[in-house]
């Protein structure tokens, strides 16, 4: 699919109809809650259509309500029908990481259950509580928001900035060890920015080293990052931050993790 203007490059992720919607309403319909039945009665539509714009108007009416694998369904068809992918990048790309991010959720759903009967893990440590999201990238997991508040307020006291993010990137569940990011924002002054760099891992490493027992954590050299290799409580680390700032004034509390 080729467009000669832009005006017609710009709307096409807007051309779905309302006839579109209705026929997604009626998959959903007829499929009375069945998943799978839902992904056959919109395989056979598709199949049953020749119209690329058609296909994409039935994707993106899909995507809007919700039902992702209709709409890659619909997408598939629309390659079958020779579409040009750049015409319908946006919309192939918010249907791919919807999917994505449905398939992580649900293998992390299942990590978690396999975990449960296992004594030798410590549910209050943040390699249960926030490495096993990190590992399959649920990164608007509570706890992990949890924690990155957490340290983030830590080194800001530490090195008296607010110009400064935290955050978990990585979880190696066989070494067992957590490795956070944590850099100074780009709104700070640029003639300190390098010196930040290197300072703020070191400050978050000596600080939970004291607090936790030395070998608690290290820095990676040249990176602005920090791994953690002893497990932490989580709950007690994130209340006494919690607890911190209440008793300074310094934020209001934050809802209830």
């Amino acid at each position: 699919m080729k467009f000669k203007t832009f005006e017609q490059f710009e709307t096409v992720n807007e051309y779905h109809s309302a006839k579109d919607d209705l026929r997604i309403k009626d998959i959903i319909s007829k499929a009375d809650g069945s998943e799978e039945k839902e992904l056959s009665l919109a395989t056979t539509m598709a199949n049953s259509i020749k119209d690329v714009e058609k296909c994409l108007g039935r994707a993106e009416a899909a995507k809007d309500s919700g039902k992702y694998e209709i709409a890659k369904i619909f997408l598939d068809k629309a390659k079958l029908l020779g579409a040009d992918d750049y015409s319908f990048r946006s919309l192939s790309y918010d249907v791919r990481e919807a999917l994505t991010k449905k398939q992580n959720k649900s293998t992390f759903e299942d990590r978690l259950k396999g975990l449960e009967s296992n004594t030798e893990i410590d549910k209050d440590g943040i390699f249960y509580m926030v490495g096993i999201p990190t590992l399959h990238r649920q990164m608007d997991n509570d706890n992990i928001k949890g924690l990155r508040y957490a340290l983030t307020r830590i080194v800001q006291h530490l090195a008296n900035q607010q110009h400064v993010w935290v955050m978990p990137r990585s979880y190696n569940e066989e070494s067992q060890t957590l490795t956070v990011q944590v850099s100074p924002n780009f709104t700070y002054p640029k003639v300190k920015l390098r010196a930040a760099f290197r300072e703020y891992p070191k400050l978050l490493a000596d600080y939970l080293n004291k607090g936790f027992g030395e070998g608690t954590a290290k820095v990676t050299r040249g990176k602005a990052e920090i791994v953690i290799m002893k497990d932490i409580n989580y709950k007690k680390l994130f209340l006494s931050v919690v607890g911190a700032d209440l008793k300074t004034g310094a934020f209001e509390k934050p809802k209830s993790i």
